[in-house]
């Protein structure tokens, strides 16, 4: 009786046996490995910005109104989500959105400059305008306007202040 690992896997209308099949994965792990080592030596890493407020205790003033933290990372993470199910963008923009926001609030404060929650949340309006617009219309054909995002953030931002800290 033949078994399945005898059994050749059917890959890009070819036959590949399995020997070549683990060899193939086996490159292609030695190619992750290479592209994370790339990345590891060619960009700094993030810093955790929200790492230092959980250590202050929570009746410092800064806990409790100027410092980010992680639930006020995860509430503009679902304010996110609630924009872009609300006009039917890709979820990926929020993801994208994030990647923005963590990079520029690990610069700055790696800086020695930490955002207060004001400037976060402005940073968070920009960063998901910018990954609407590189995804484009959503699933009506429509484009999120800088107008819309003042509007959510109920006038806390202004559209010139949006297109600055989107620069």
């Amino acid at each position: 009786m033949t078994s399945t690992a005898d059994l050749p896997s059917r890959v890009n209308d070819n036959y590949m046996s399995v020997d070549d099949s683990t060899s193939e994965n086996s490159f292609v792990i030695d190619r992750l490995h290479v592209m994370l080592h790339q990345e590891i030596a060619s960009y700094p890493s993030c810093v955790n910005y929200t790492a230092h407020v959980d250590m202050l205790p929570v009746s410092c003033p800064l806990t409790q109104k100027a410092v980010v933290n992680d639930e006020w990372r995860r509430k503009i993470c679902e304010w996110a989500f609630g924009v872009v199910d609300h006009f039917e963008y890709s979820r990926e923009a929020v993801s994208l959105a994030m990647n923005y926001l963590d990079r520029y609030a690990s610069f700055a404060h790696s800086k020695g400059m930490p955002l207060s929650r004001k400037a976060f949340q402005l940073a968070a309006v920009a960063s998901l305008y910018l990954a609407i617009k590189i995804e484009g219309k959503n699933n009506r054909g429509q484009r999120l306007t800088i107008a819309t995002l003042v509007e959510l953030s109920r006038g806390l931002f202004s559209v010139k202040l949006i297109e600055q800290m989107e620069r």
